[in-house]
C-alpha cells in the first residue's frame, strides 16, 4: 500500500488499496487505520470499484 497521508491518495492508489483488500493481504479496518480514516470509508472505495465508478 502507498506510503503517503490520506490527502495525498491519487485514484490509482486507491485503487491499489482496494485490490489489497480485495486480496485478502489485509482488512479494511487495518487499511483504515494506516490512513487515520474509517473502514467504512475504503469499503465505499470498494463498492465503487466493483459497481466499476
Amino acid at each position: 500500500m502507498p506510503d503517503k497521508p490520506k490527502e495525498e491518495l491519487t485514484p490509482a492508489d486507491k485503487v491499489r488499496i482496494v485490490l489489497v483488500v480485495l486480496h485478502g493481504h489485509t482488512t479494511s479496518a487495518r487499511a483504515a487505520g494506516k490512513y487515520k480514516m474509517s473502514a467504512d470509508e475504503i469499503d465505499q472505495w470498494i463498492r465503487a470499484y466493483r459497481a466499476g465508478d
